[in-house]
């Protein structure tokens, strides 16, 4: 993509390019420069490397769509810094990390697609997006634990894939039981009386 870099610059309101074969990573310098972009879409291509470490720069930025592209590693710190964003689709990708609780600063997110990656961990318990109306993480096999109290009004395809439990889900497992040598229950106590009686009657006799 860097012999586009200057046509990218030279945009403003809206940059749409979905399926158009782009390959390669996005040129530093490049997005973090566009300051009056409102939606960025670039899904379906080929694009590789990280999402932008400079993302931040798009600070008017309403709508982020990089879906279906080859983008790998750990969200950049930048992203949870675009107060307006509404929405949000990253899914099939191969990112991977936790899903950040910083999620919780973008306060005007409608839609969260983070399916088909290598998210990992369990999700935030403190995550609170009050006007989040389409949340995604299925097919992320290595995210675990509970669905967070925030999400449970979501459908069970909106975790699908994942080892995650409770809410629209199975229930998570119940916590392990007594270990041996607890208090008894009321057959033990029963055979023990027993057993003390009948020495007692061998004593007597």
């Amino acid at each position: 993509m860097a012999g586009d870099r200057a046509a990218l610059l030279a945009l403003r309101d809206a940059l749409r390019l979905p399926g158009k074969s782009l390959r390669g990573a996005v040129p530093v310098g490049t997005v973090g420069n566009l300051t009056a972009l409102r939606t960025l879409s670039l899904r379906t291509n080929a694009i590789s490397g990280g999402v932008p470490a400079d993302i931040g720069g798009c600070v008017q930025l309403r709508s982020l769509n990089l879906s279906g592209n080859r983008l790998a590693g750990r969200l950049p710190e930048g992203l949870f810094s675009l107060a307006l964003l509404e929405k949000v689709d990253l899914s099939g990708n191969r990112l991977t990390g936790g899903v950040s609780p910083e999620f919780s600063r973008l306060a005007s997110l409608t839609t969260l697609n983070l399916d088909r990656n290598g998210f990992n961990g369990t999700l935030p318990g403190n995550l609170m997006l009050p006007k989040l109306a389409q949340f995604n993480v299925s097919y992320n096999g290595q995210l675990g634990g509970a669905v967070p109290a925030s999400l449970t009004g979501m459908p069970a395809s909106a975790f699908l894939g994942t080892a995650l439990c409770g809410g629209p889900l199975a229930p998570c497992a119940n916590p392990s039981p007594p270990s041996p040598g607890g208090s008894k229950g009321v057959r033990e106590e029963e055979e023990d009386r027993r057993e003390r009686d009948a020495m007692k009657n061998a004593i007597a006799g």
